[in-house]
């Protein structure tokens, strides 16, 4: 991306770093490629920059990523971090995407016991640092209220249901969602995710910002569902970033 645009890209790390921290990379990961993406698209010239260091207090790590695009007013800086919000929000707006990006970048980093921040100067450019803890806070994992379903491998399916298949061999319980209140007029959001903590975390995040959720854990039933409730939006979190787009 940065070749296509004719923009110079760093990165950089400090000295001192730890060898290794404890969390979950791929929602690092995810935040982070969003953040460059982001970016990356906002800026027309110059160079994009992922800076890697310490915080003072040494005790977390910071990721910062710096670009010399189009930067943010005063104004919109908290703004952004809300559902389908952008910092160009006008309806022939030059950048496109969802909005969601960067909200639930900011989910997520509370989720790692981190934050997200933002520094920025209209048509300077943007810094966003994202702060991850060495060690990741202590949490009792919440016990599922029904033991998840086995399923059969194939070699225990009957015969005439051989053919159908699942990656994995747990289904992951079903979550108490919105389906049940739904009214006409409603503004709904799928949430497709098999990690439930994390569907659950996705779905107070959808109810917190005025919208019913409604949750699938199987991928095979995302569709079916999508048709039945019409929802306004989809939240489904590959192992690797996000499927909703934009800053």
């Amino acid at each position: 991306m940065a070749k296509d645009k004719g923009l110079t890209l760093n990165i950089n790390t400090a000295s001192g770093l730890p060898a290794t921290i404890e969390t979950d990379h791929l929602r690092l990961e995810q935040v982070l490629k969003n953040l460059l993406s982001n970016a990356l698209k906002f800026t027309s010239q110059g160079a994009v920059s992922l800076l890697v260091g310490m915080n003072p207090s040494k005790d977390a790590v910071t990721f910062t990523v710096k670009d010399t695009g189009i930067g943010i007013p005063e104004e919109k800086q908290q703004v952004i971090f809300e559902a389908f919000q952008q910092a160009d929000g006008s309806t022939r707006r030059k950048y496109g995407g969802t909005g969601l990006g960067l909200s639930i970048s900011r989910e997520l980093m509370k989720l790692l016991g981190g934050t997200l921040s933002l520094r920025s100067v209209l048509g300077e450019g943007s810094e966003f640092t994202v702060t991850v803890p060495l060690v990741p806070p202590t949490e009792k994992p919440e016990e599922p209220a029904v033991a998840p379903q086995r399923v059969r491998t194939a070699a225990q399916q009957p015969a005439e249901n051989t053919r159908q298949q699942y990656i994995s061999d747990v289904i992951p319980e079903a979550i108490n969602d919105d389906r049940e209140t739904i009214q006409p007029g409603d503004k709904v959001i799928l949430i497709v995710e098999d990690d439930t903590p994390f569907a659950k975390a996705l779905l107070s995040f959808t109810r917190a910002r005025g919208y019913k959720g409604v949750v699938s854990v199987r991928g095979d039933e995302a569709l079916s569902m999508a048709l039945k409730y019409q929802p306004i939006g989809v939240l489904t979190i590959s192992c690797c970033r996000s499927k909703t787009a934009g800053r």
